[in-house]
């Protein structure tokens, strides 16, 4: 869903409340209908909106990432699997099955999966996002699939081409744990300049899979390279675990 659509769905939500507060009786009057505090709380909450909670605040992301970030005050997407990100439809791709560990949030990583609700946010170029799955066998199931998938990646390229510049992605640094998958992507480019390298990061809790895609930057105050996007991704596995649904 997008921001647009959830926004009219705000307001729809609003003219409900409105609309369910008379009723019409038999000679077309308006008669008042009683509106309980329940049913108004019922009509105008997403059954997904507890979702979003999971993700960091800016102070959080801060603290994790171990320099200030600024967040904006547009809400985080909250969709569903059709929201995901696919970066692979329009390109020329090798070892597609490392998209995965390159790129967060694809479609094609839960493509097999019954996902409920997706949300995720880029602040800062810092992306975090949770898709909510159908069960927790489900959730521990798909993040073991991905788990085996990033560590076969490891050591590997991962190359697209579009728009005639040709880009080679060097994944490193798998490491897993039970609930915790990480790596180190760089990034190269036909073009020249710089090359650019990110820490990825995947976890489970519950029902939900997060995952956290950091830069890391040169800068002598952050956090020691390969920690940022798993402490974002710890963050979000605690709100799993404690979120009120």
């Amino acid at each position: 869903m997008t921001r647009t659509l959830t926004a009219l769905c705000a307001l729809a939500f609003s003219a409900v409340g409105v609309l369910t507060g008379c009723a019409s009786d038999i000679d077309g009057s308006a008669t008042p209908t009683p509106v309980t505090a329940e049913s108004a709380t019922t009509e105008r909450t997403s059954p997904n909106s507890w979702l979003s909670t999971v993700l960091p605040t800016g102070d959080e992301l801060s603290k994790d990432v171990g320099r200030r970030v600024r967040v904006d005050t547009l809400p985080p997407l909250l969709g569903t699997i059709d929201d995901l990100r696919d970066t692979v439809s329009g390109t020329e791709d090798t070892n597609s099955s490392c998209i995965t560990v390159v790129s967060p949030l694809e479609r094609q990583a839960y493509a097999d999966s019954t996902v409920r609700a997706v949300t995720y946010s880029t602040q800062s170029t810092i992306t975090a996002g949770a898709v909510w799955l159908s069960s927790e066998s489900d959730a521990r199931a798909l993040f073991t699939a991905l788990s085996d998938r990033w560590r076969q990646c490891d050591g590997t390229s991962y190359t697209t081409s579009t728009g005639g510049l040709q880009f080679d992605h060097q994944i490193a640094e798998v490491k897993s744990t039970n609930d915790v998958v990480s790596a180190i992507v760089g990034v190269t480019s036909t073009s020249g300049g710089a090359p650019v390298r990110t820490e990825r990061a995947l976890g489970v809790a519950r029902d939900c899979i997060v995952e956290a895609e950091v830069p890391v930057t040169a800068s002598p105050d952050t956090l020691d390279q390969g920690t940022a996007a798993t402490n974002v991704v710890a963050t979000m596995l605690a709100r799993v675990n404690s979120a009120q649904r």
